[in-house]
């Protein structure tokens, strides 16, 4: 799977919340991109893949025959009937009758001994292409030590072979021959031999046929006796596995029977086979009205059992008489060599190594039992449309659910493809392939696999780098907003430092902005020698709007109460009302309680501009709301007349102005702090000598309300504190 590399959980985090943030849904942007992306390129593939199992199927035959063989190895056919018997010359044949090959009196012998067990026809898998040597004329040839007398009696004797041969004209005998091709074929070996009765319906037919160049036949007197004769081997697969055996063969331009069918064709009992089939290829073989079907290029694929030793009779037992009499009573035979140094053998799929004369044998029960294996004319389209629907499985399904889901689905689709074909295997001998068209919709599942990661890597990509780039414009931003909350702390003055203030009052201020900046004010000077001007404010909003909106509020009420000179305190509000509301494009609007302290009498002129109402604090601890008439904010109506208020501090006294962010304070659980809060904290401030340590007090039991949860609003306190004349 496709990585990002130096994957930072925060940034997946990141791109969780930007998914979500930008309205992006997983299915939703995933279906996009396969649908752009991933289903055109998938539907193309998918779409080619047929052709290339229709195709390109001679070429990808080795690959099925791995399927093929699976069924086989997974399904051998079962040995319920044996029509078909081998008397093998075995080694313990060879060890009692003599070494291979033997006189051809002991084959005519073993031939006569079978046949008259009852066998309806004897087919030798054996070539007697040359005269015995053990014949009798043959042994005493160039031996001048043998008496004149002798030689001339051992050749009137009949040879072996002629002993053969009579034989072979007696009983219902098929000789092999051996199909040779290429500069083997050049040599003396017979191009044009005599054939066998092989006729074909249409001589297009012969080019179906497997080839060869010539023949290696029996001398001709075995042949002339014989009732017939076939081509023993036929070309393997290319790794040397046999899978499909010829019924005949091409030579030299003329079409010759494999033993199998002439075995086949005498135990019938009729003179000659006929091919039948058109253009397309051969359907099959008629044998006097009994049809045996075949492969178009005239072989057959045998349903092979594994190697089985009740199908052998040693050869020994034959000729020493060690059989019943009905052996072989309507049974077909095959002669063959088995013995250790002489033996042909073979691999199936079944069995790693078998000998030829069995596999002859399974061929023939194959014909007589109906039992070949098949691969019908719609093997490929149902191999296409496997492909065709787990194909079209995937393109549905991997964009619209998740990966896991469409694996499971998609690995489902063809296993059941394997179940299906490998019941038609066993149920019906047919062969079919579920791997390659698997293997072809999993490079559909794997082209849209990858598609749909690289999507995702370079979504990721894109996001990350959206995600750096907004670092970045936010460290700006988070640098001008320190800047300017520096700025507007600034501006404000410090409670600590109030020029000229007379020691008989003493004042504090707390201010904390809920965001980087904020709309809550405060401001103290003096306006002249004796009298403290004081204010607290809170815009509507909160940021950097209402920080601007503080700024200009604070500027104006201060210009205004510094213009005003000795006038009182509903003079300066109303001028504070008409600049603040003439400079304020955005109609914001500004709570205000602001008043005029007399450091020689304690007595305080005020006006509230719809803000909270304070409280005084007295000594003794006592906590008292200061009712006041006001009216609404500033910038609200312009030319609203202020009511002027007046109240008088008693030596010791405090007033303490608040802005909503102390009674509006929530903890996560939604609960505010409240005015009853607000009270008990400032009953304990009341206790305390230090007016700096009491503010301080109410602003940090505000917080340890809030146990950690965001603040909702800005948090400001002042006080005033008339010590006395």
């Amino acid at each position: 799977m496709s990585s990002v590399p130096d994957r930072d959980p925060e940034d997946d985090a990141l791109v969780g919340d930007a998914d979500e943030a930008s309205g992006w849904s997983e299915h939703a942007w995933v279906r996009k991109a396969m649908a752009f992306n991933g289903r055109p390129a998938a539907v193309a593939m998918l779409l080619a893949a047929p052709f290339v199992l229709i195709y390109w199927g001679d070429t990808l035959e080795p690959w099925r025959n791995l399927t093929f063989d699976a069924h086989h190895q997974a399904a051998p056919r079962s040995a319920e009937h044996l029509p078909v018997q081998i008397v093998e010359i075995d080694e313990a044949s060879l060890q009692e009758f003599g070494q291979w090959p033997w006189p051809r009196h002991l084959v005519a012998d073993l031939i006569q001994g079978v046949s008259i067990r009852g066998a309806i026809v004897v087919g030798l898998d054996l070539i007697f292409p040359e005269p015995d040597r053990l014949s009798p004329h043959a042994v005493i040839e160039g031996r001048p030590d043998v008496d004149d007398t002798l030689v001339e009696a051992l050749r009137t004797l009949p040879s072996n072979d002629d002993a053969l041969a009579a034989v072979v004209g007696r009983f219902p005998v098929v000789l092999g021959r051996a199909a040779l091709e290429g500069e083997v074929a050049e040599a003396w070996y017979d191009r044009d031999p005599p054939m066998p009765t092989t006729n074909l319906i249409d001589p297009v037919l012969l080019d179906a046929l497997p080839k060869a160049d010539a023949v290696v036949t029996n001398l001709s007197a075995l042949e002339n006796s014989a009732i017939g004769f076939g081509i023993l081997n036929g070309p393997p697969d290319a790794d040397g596995v046999v899978r499909r055996v010829p019924l005949a063969m091409n030579i030299n331009g003329r079409p010759h029977a494999t033993m199998i069918l002439e075995v086949l064709r005498v135990a019938l009992g009729h003179p000659e086979v006929t091919f039948h089939g058109d253009a397309d290829g051969i359907d099959g073989v008629d044998i006097g009205g009994n049809f045996f079907a075949s492969d178009p290029d005239g072989r057959i694929r045998p349903h092979f059992t594994h190697s089985l030793e009740d199908r052998f009779v040693s050869a020994g037992d034959v000729l020493a008489g060690r059989v019943a009499p009905d052996a072989f009573e309507n049974q077909v035979v095959l002669i063959g060599v088995t013995g250790i140094g002489v033996i042909d053998k073979r691999s199936t799929p079944v069995s790693p190594l078998v000998h030829g004369v069995e596999i002859q044998a399974q061929v023939l029960e194959n014909l007589l039992l109906g039992n070949r294996l098949v691969r019908p004319v719609w093997a490929d389209p149902f191999e296409a449309g496997v492909l065709l629907f787990a194909g079209l499985l995937v393109i549905l399904l991997m964009p619209a659910r998740p990966i896991w889901q469409t694996s499971a689905a998609f690995l489902l689709a063809t296993v059941a493809a394997g179940a299906l074909t490998h019941y038609g295997f066993v149920s019906r001998n047919l062969l079919l392939d579920p791997v390659l068209p698997s293997f072809l919709a999993a490079l559909v599942f794997l082209s849209m696999l990858t598609i749909l990661l690289a999507e995702l890597d370079r979504r990721r990509r894109a996001l990350r780098q959206a995600l750096q780039n907004e670092r970045v414009a936010a460290a700006q931003v988070a640098g001008e907003l320190k800047a300017a909350r520096d700025i507007q702390l600034g501006i404000l003055p410090d409670p600590k430092n109030i020029d000229h203030l007379p020691p008989t009052v003493s004042v504090s201020a707390f201010l904390e902005s809920a965001k980087a900046v904020g709309g809550d004010l405060y401001d103290l000077f003096m306006v002249d020698g004796d009298r403290l001007f004081f204010l607290v404010g809170d815009v509507t909003g909160k940021g950097v709007p209402a920080s601007l909106f503080m700024a200009l509020s604070k500027a104006m009420s201060k210009s205004a109460a510094l213009r005003a000179g000795s006038e009182s305190m509903d003079v300066i509000i109303d001028m504070a009302n008409e600049e603040i509301s003439r400079e304020n494009p955005a109609s914001l609007f500004v709570t205000v309680f602001a008043g005029i302290v007399d450091s020689r009498t304690g007595s305080i002129e005020f006006c509230n501009a719809g803000h909270e109402d304070p409280h005084i604090l007295r000594p003794d601890g006592s906590v008292h709301p200061l009712q006041c008439d006001g009216g609404p904010p500033l910038c609200v109506f312009e030319g609203f007349p202020y009511p002027l208020e007046r109240v008088t501090l008693a030596p010791g006294e405090t007033l303490v102005i608040t802005t909503d962010g102390v009674t509006e304070a929530k903890r996560a659980d939604g609960v505010f702090y409240g005015h009853d809060r607000l009270v008990r904290a400032l009953e304990q401030a009341a206790g305390q000598t230090d007016l700096h340590e009491a503010i301080a007090g109410l602003a940090g039991d505000v917080r340890r309300f809030e146990a950690g949860a965001d603040p909702t609003d800005d948090l400001t306190v002042l006080a005033v504190r008339f010590n006395g004349p």
